[in-house]
């Protein structure tokens, strides 16, 4: 639901790479047009089909706090949409009277008894059926049944970094050795799964805020309230993101850009011995037990800030892969998360920008003490060193959920999969309009970027068939 747009520097270099047409000034017209806004300036509009908005709730008390302590830190609030990205704010969410406004809601739902659209629910995409070089249906299961659509004109495809290059290269379409060695016949050479890039994140380092009294004397009693006041009235605990919509951009010391931060930070405020988010969270990141009880047992001592460290630009890549070439057979991800030292570097100094916050006279006035000592790694590192916070992040490191980039749009076929329209080079007929056409991954959360490609897509498509007319 976060609504960031990253950088205007990160588009910028996009076009520099020669994709005409996707910098900075050109995509910000096509944020505005989406976007309904909570007002209406040089950044942002009023009136689109997104809602992107603050929640309607009163503020958590912390936050003032928090953006006090990232004063005493050298950086101002600002928005994080608007003139300059450096520095803290509220992110917007695209929500709508307090309920998760999913692109779904916005943008099929005022179509859905449109004509010229039909949503074939509960089916897998198997394959693009190429004749002569181009694309002239789709083959798709549903049911059990086996189905094909003809396309008079194109097919969009936009099934995700993950998905979209497993389609393509099922077709046909990806690195010509890669499917010689699955028996799959080569529709166009191209370095489809290629230059996966995704937001490393780091949540293992915590403040105990002893000065924050937050414990709950019954918390299923308390539960069962918030359901019932979010339920009937939308109201209360759960109509609101606690303080997840603080967020901050802030420029290590080996960053040469400080108009383009190298790291984000959210943050996560749980109660003492919370019953209710942290378990959810722990299980979502799949951490072991030694990792799990560790970080329960943080949360036992008082009230705990945690903060969600992102990577923003890492130099390290990886890559989708077919398992093999059937169909039901999910890809291979390779990460490959800091395979590159200077990620390590970085993330080690956000770390370390993160403890200086907390000994913020605001944050101490809290009784904020860092918890920062776990045993698999401390056991065989010294605290606080860089080889102990390498392991750390090795070992408790985990993903933003932000894979991009493997079908990099490019102007050249021998390092990318589609063209500055978004067209699949060397195949008629066929787009991919998703994150995986990022070039760069952006500096932020990806969900208001690839609303973004979507409008630019939509104003392609029409382009080029309207003026059939």
């Amino acid at each position: 639901m976060l609504y960031v747009r990253g950088n205007k520097l990160d588009y910028d270099h996009w076009e520099e790479l020669g994709n005409e047409g996707w910098g900075y000034e050109e995509v910000l017209k096509y944020f505005k047009k989406s976007e309904n806004a909570a007002e209406e300036d040089d950044f942002h509009s009023t009136g689109g089909l997104l809602d992107a908005k603050p929640f309607i709730v009163p503020e958590v008390k912390v936050i003032p706090l928090l953006f006090m302590a990232a004063e005493e830190m050298g950086y101002k609030r600002v928005d994080v949409n608007g003139a300059s990205q450096v520095g803290y704010g509220m992110v917007p969410y695209t929500q709508r009277r307090n309920e998760r406004l999913s692109t779904a809601k916005a943008f099929l739902s005022p179509a859905k008894d449109r004509q010229n659209l039909h949503v074939s629910k509960n089916s897998h995409v198997t394959k693009l059926r190429i004749k002569d070089g181009k694309v002239v249906g789709v083959e798709f299961e549903k049911g059990g049944t086996s189905h094909f659509v003809a396309a008079k004109k194109e097919v969009i495809v936009s099934a995700g970094a993950t998905n979209s290059p497993q389609i393509l290269m099922l077709s046909g379409i990806g690195p010509k050795d890669h499917l010689e060695e699955l028996g799959i016949k080569v529709e166009a050479d191209l370095p489809v799964g290629q230059n996966l890039q995704d937001h490393f994140l780091y949540t293992s380092l915590y403040v105990v805020l002893k000065g924050l009294n937050t414990k709950i004397a019954d918390p299923k009693k308390k539960m069962l309230d918030d359901l019932y006041r979010y339920l009937i009235h939308r109201e209360g605990d759960l109509a609101s993101m606690s303080t997840a919509d603080f967020t901050g951009f802030v420029n290590t010391p080996s960053n040469e850009n400080k108009e383009h931060p190298n790291i984000q930070i959210h943050h996560s405020l749980m109660g003492e011995n919370d019953q209710q988010m942290l378990p959810v969270w722990l299980y979502s990141q799949g951490y072991n037990k030694d990792a799990y009880e560790y970080i329960k047992g943080v949360n036992q001592q008082g009230t705990t800030l945690m903060p969600m460290l992102a990577l923003l630009r890492p130099k390290s890549a990886g890559e989708i892969r077919l398992k093999s070439a059937n169909v039901s057979d999910r890809p291979i991800i390779k990460a490959n998360y800091l395979s590159h030292p200077d990620d390590v570097k970085t993330l080690i100094e956000g770390i370390k920008y993160f403890k200086q916050y907390a000994e913020t006279k605001i944050l101490r006035a809290l009784g904020a003490t860092v918890v920062d000592d776990y045993k698999p790694c401390s056991k065989q590192h010294e605290l606080e060193s860089d080889e102990y916070y390498e392991c750390c992040l090795r070992h408790l490191g985990s993903t933003l959920y932000h894979p991009v980039g493997t079908c990099r749009m490019g102007p050249d076929s021998a390092d990318s999969v589609v063209d500055p329209q978004l067209r699949v080079h060397g195949i008629k007929g066929l787009r991919v309009a998703d994150a995986s056409i990022m070039p760069k991954i952006v500096s932020g959360n990806t969900n208001a970027p690839v609303i973004m490609i979507g409008e630019r897509a939509a104003d392609f498509v029409k382009s080029e068939w309207l003026k059939e007319k």
